[in-house]
């Protein structure tokens, strides 16, 4: 996938995200409070979040330094989850129920890493045999996520030879 078209799709997920934002009626949604004050921070300044996790996340397509087909996009849940809006809008799943998403809602910092360790906890406390198995229940998401990416890193592949084909009939010339 070529520069430009990467930076074309991650615009066009912006903006399909920007509008389903903008029709968001927080009051319905019943969300906590900090949850409400979190995302109206990103409503009131959404063009500006908009651009800043495009580039994120276009860069982090571009500049894998791994094969592309053996990445994986994982957001930690530090933030207030637009950098997954995000990699939904364009594609990417999530790995709930198998991973208890829950600490995206926690209001306190403090409780949303309880959380989170609690989950890693948890993880960490399979059997092998139970890994396995809740591995092989979560394939269908790897492969999904897998192919979305591979789909992107292609089209940044062919434009990057383009450019040194290009570069050397210039060389030649």
């Amino acid at each position: 996938m070529e520069n430009s078209e990467i930076k074309a799709i991650t615009y066009q997920a912006s903006m399909r995200l920007s509008i389903k934002l903008q029709k968001l009626d927080l009051v319905k949604l019943k969300l906590s409070e900090y949850n409400t004050a979190y995302l109206n921070k990103y409503l009131t300044d959404l063009d500006f979040y908009s651009n800043l996790y495009g580039q994120l996340l276009h860069k982090a397509i571009i500049k894998l330094k791994k094969p592309i087909k053996e990445s994986t996009f994982i957001d930690y849940g530090g933030g207030s989850g637009f950098l997954s809006l995000f990699a939904k809008e364009l594609g990417f799943k999530t790995f709930s129920p198998f991973i208890d998403e829950s600490y995206d809602e926690e209001e306190s910092s403090f409780k949303r890493m309880q959380k989170i360790t609690s989950e890693v906890k948890r993880i960490c406390s399979m059997s092998q045999d139970e890994m396995h198995e809740w591995y092989y229940e979560m394939q269908d998401i790897f492969i999904h996520n897998r192919e979305l990416i591979k789909k992107y890193g292609e089209r940044y592949h062919e434009s990057q030879r383009e450019v040194i084909d290009n570069a050397y009939e210039e060389l030649m010339k």
